[in-house]
């Protein structure tokens, strides 16, 4: 049996916009009200580590329906499981924006993420039964809406930043509602895909097949790793730059855009050449550039201070070293998925996003007054990929 939800077949072009579309929303949900971290905080009255836990549970909402999302998404099809994703994450995203206390922003925060672990899902899903061509194949589509999509970050804290400044942090909650209402509705018009067969296997028969692939285990254990840097970083730098360095919303939005635009010009002009590369060498060398650059900043600490403009540029370099790891990470877990595409895109985002949610959550406990202890935090996920790599090339 075949899900198909029309005749006609989107082409490589529709499928790399929505793609990138589907990137733009999640990275916007995460990023786009970091800046209104110390207002919320303030506007409840509540301390520092309960605002954090905003971050890291919707990590964990996402991480609790992303197993459902694959099944469903090998079952009855990519295309039904994106709208009822998306679905949830605009109701959860009204609630939050109507939230009267803490614990109502947490627990529909979650919800957000329930919802939102449909896009991670299918995503990749939809990426590898477009582009699975060959290896290079994979990693063109993927750099190029990567390169794409990390646009978003610099821009969704700068364009939260605004928004709390003029209105207030409950609208970048409305905006998210409104995208998610903007993606449903290109969903149903403009994503037609090729037929998949529907799996017949159970739900756990398929993850247990899936789990047998120890390569795909591995590095989807490092890409988890690699988000834990980035999400590390966007959870404790709003209160490094604004609190303890005095940046207004606007100057950190600008600062944060600037970090994340560098990376982004890099994958625009080596795309070609990483494409051409094996993968398991761009974990390793991303992986020691990230590493080198973290320690640097713990020293730069001990010997200038609290210099912006030296934090700015290492925190820059670090954030370049692991860009590439998105698509390396990626491309090197599924050289070997050839059935159960759902099932794998489902535990590749299930591990990466809970080791980003433990992480995130450790770190929202962690009192970060200088840049020695951002380098100690964000420089262990590059060390521990290292780690991995070096054992599984049997190097250790």
């Amino acid at each position: 049996m075949f899900n198909s939800q029309t005749n006609r077949n989107s082409s490589d072009r529709t499928i790399i916009f929505l793609l990138c579309f589907f990137g733009l929303m999640s990275q916007l949900a995460i990023d786009s009200f970091t800046p209104s971290l110390p207002y919320i905080t303030k506007y409840f009255n509540t301390s520092e580590s309960i605002t954090k836990l905003t971050i890291g549970l919707y990590f964990f909402g996402m991480a609790c329906s992303m197993l459902i999302f694959g099944h469903l998404s090998d079952k009855y099809g990519r295309k039904k499981s994106l709208i009822i994703g998306y679905s949830i994450f605009f109701i959860a995203s009204i609630f939050c924006s109507i939230s009267q206390s803490p614990t109502q922003l947490l627990f529909f925060r979650f919800l957000q993420g329930i919802g939102m672990s449909c896009s991670f899902v299918s995503y990749r899903a939809i990426m590898k039964d477009a582009f699975d061509k060959n290896n290079q194949s994979l990693a063109n589509a993927n750099l190029i809406v990567s390169s794409i999509v990390l646009f978003v970050p610099p821009l969704s804290p700068l364009i939260g930043g605004v928004i709390q400044q003029f209105i207030g942090w409950r609208s970048n909650f409305a905006l998210h509602a409104i995208l998610a209402i903007v993606t449903i509705y290109l969903i149903f018009s403009y994503l037609h895909l090729k037929p998949i067969a529907s799996t017949k296997d159970k739900w756990l028969d398929s993850y247990k097949k899936v789990l047998s692939n120890k390569s795909f285990i591995l590095n989807s254990i490092c890409s988890g790793l690699a988000s834990s840097l980035m999400f590390s970083f966007v959870e404790v730098t709003p209160y490094l730059f604004q609190v303890k360095m005095g940046f207004s919303t606007i100057s950190y939005s600008l600062t944060s855009a600037t970090m994340i635009v560098v990376p982004v010009i890099f994958i625009l002009l080596l795309k070609n050449r990483i494409s051409r590369m094996n993968m398991d060498k761009v974990m390793i060398y991303c992986a020691l550039i990230s590493a080198f650059f973290s320690f640097l900043l713990v020293i730069s600490y001990f010997t200038v201070g609290i210099n912006p403009l030296i934090i700015i540029i290492i925190c820059t370099l670090i954030i370049s070293g692991n860009a590439f790891q998105y698509t390396a990470t990626y491309v090197a877990a599924y050289k070997e998925v050839d059935n159960h595409v759902g099932a794998s895109s489902a535990l590749f985002c299930f591990i990466k996003i809970f080791i980003a949610a433990v992480f995130s959550l450790a770190v929202s406990y962690i009192y970060v007054k200088n840049q020695a202890t951002l380098g100690l935090i964000i420089g262990l996920p590059p060390l521990a990929i290292i780690v991995l790599k070096m054992i599984d090339k049997k190097i250790l």
